[in-house]
């Protein structure tokens, strides 16, 4: 029952409280006894109309009306959820900033792969199309693709990075440099669907004085046989980190051309898969030759890539 408190005329207030914290205090302890419980604290009291709710096994009700009892068992499970709780906020915490760092290396690590990331085919279902029996197939004639990339690599500096040279640029600048120390790194993009056959040629126009042809100026010609490699890169090469020591494996040697004026010659043709690319290096055949062919035009000379119709 709460205690209320008034004025006594005979005995005075604090008297009447001290009295009726020692007939409280004898109360709790008869109820400790009698549940086994050492001790317990007394709230502290209320002189406009509290009450004195024990700490530990008793507490009172909102209205400070009624007792509630709360049981050894029942703190227990409140102290075990309690630090269950403050784990499992500690582990969501670490998982968020894990998953923040990872978001953050991932997208730098995305930024820097997405050369190496497949080029959808804008030919879609042209595969079903091709497989129709009822399909009549269309003839189509060779087309030519120019070099995307001309890039020379130094064996004496294997390190050195040669000024980029753009898709357009390399149309009128720097068509090839070779000798024994200098090979010339090209890569083509593979046009058009169906024209999967794919051979790496060379047209030398005729000479027309002061060491120059129509569209180039060769600077030098000497021991002009070239061997040409088939390098492993299937996808668009960096121009700013390649290098002799970082250009692409060599997958196989397939062919020879030997530059002189007035010719065009072609290898034979290698199995290309349309929006890929193919990569070639450039190399002396001899240790004494040195080649310096420069492109001055935007048309087929120098070496250039013929895609034949498969489909």
């Amino acid at each position: 029952m709460p205690i209320w408190f008034g004025t006594d005329k005979s005995g005075g207030i604090v008297s009447r409280i001290n009295s009726i914290r020692g007939s409280v205090r004898g109360h709790y302890s008869r109820i400790e006894e009698h549940d086994g419980s050492a001790s317990t604290n007394l709230a502290s009291t209320t002189l406009d109309g509290g009450c004195f709710p024990a700490r530990s096994a008793y507490s009172c009700s909102p209205d400070c009306g009624t007792q509630a009892h709360i049981t050894p068992l029942e703190v227990e499970i409140h102290h075990f959820l309690s630090r269950w709780t403050v784990l499992v906020i500690l582990i969501c915490a670490i998982v968020d900033a894990i998953l923040v760092m990872y978001m953050v290396l991932g997208s730098q690590t995305s930024v820097k792969s997405l050369s190496t990331l497949e080029t959808r085919s804008p030919y879609v279902n042209f595969g079903d199309l091709y497989k129709d029996p009822n399909f009549k197939q269309p003839f189509h004639a060779p087309i030519l693709a120019l070099p995307r990339l001309s890039i020379p690599v130094s064996s004496s500096n294997p390190w050195k990075v040669f000024p980029p040279i753009n898709d357009e640029a390399i149309l009128t600048d720097r068509g090839f440099w070779i000798n024994t120390e200098i090979h010339t790194i090209l890569q083509f993009r593979v046009l058009d669907y169906g024209m999967e056959n794919c051979s790496l040629a060379l047209h030398i126009p005729p000479f027309t004085g002061v060491n120059a042809s129509s569209g180039l100026v060769i600077s030098e010609l000497h021991s002009p046989i070239v061997d040409v490699w088939l390098l492993e890169a299937a996808s668009k090469l960096d121009i700013h980190s390649l290098s002799w020591n970082t250009r692409p494996k060599r997958q196989a040697h397939i062919g020879t051309f030997n530059i002189t004026y007035g010719s065009e010659q072609e290898l034979e043709g290698l199995t290309c898969r349309s929006g890929s690319y193919i990569t070639f290096e450039l190399s002396c055949a001899s240790v004494d030759c040195s080649i310096d062919i420069i492109r001055t035009a935007r048309q087929a000379t120098g070496f250039y890539m013929i895609q034949h119709q498969t489909k």
